[in-house]
């Protein structure tokens, strides 16, 4: 979904946090934008914008996680706040929120942030490696960007039945439907 969310935007300079999975800087270079690699101070803290542009970071895009990776840090709101202030787009990976104890998740501010899009995942909260199970949470405008260019055949029909039953057994949308309305 990093890839479909990268390539719904003209190629810029795209801020990926470093650590990370290798799969954000794949999917936003195959996107055809630049990835430039943000590095906090202690190499585990993400920096707010400003920060990392005195360090001579610039980047017009960033893809953050939250929980942070490979450390579990959460990431703090505010900074969440200037990435969404100083980026044309912010992707935030939360495939993990729901394994932290009381990690709250970035998903209500898509609401009055229009450049903010979050990623859920089914895998890790459910155990179910090997399917990648993902969707996106963002503003409904942005949902419908993003549709124009995204081409969902490449979910396999195991993946997709998966996911259905576990969206009707587990109630999973009814916990979730406060940001998919």
């Amino acid at each position: 979904l990093i890839r479909a969310v990268a390539q719904t935007y003209k190629p810029c300079s795209v801020g990926v946090s470093i650590p990370s999975p290798a799969e954000y800087s794949l999917a936003v270079g195959n996107a055809g934008h630049r990835v430039v690699e943000i590095f906090g101070p202690s190499r585990f803290v993400v920096p707010d914008p400003q920060t990392a542009e005195r360090n001579g970071i610039v980047f017009d895009a960033a893809v953050l996680s939250n929980p942070g990776y490979p450390t579990s840090r959460l990431l703090p709101k505010a900074t969440l706040l200037r990435y969404l202030d100083a980026c044309a787009w912010v992707v935030v990976d939360e495939r993990s929120i729901e394994l932290t104890l009381g990690g709250e998740s970035m998903a209500p501010l898509v609401r009055d942030h229009r450049n903010l899009v979050v990623i859920r995942s089914l895998c890790e909260s459910y155990a179910i490696p090997g399917i990648p199970i993902s969707y996106c949470i963002a503003h409904p405008e942005t949902i419908r960007q993003i549709g124009r260019f995204f081409d969902s055949s490449s979910v396999s029909m195991f993946a997709e039945v998966i996911a259905e039953l576990a969206m009707e057994e587990l109630g999973y949308l009814e916990k979730t439907r406060e940001y998919l309305d």
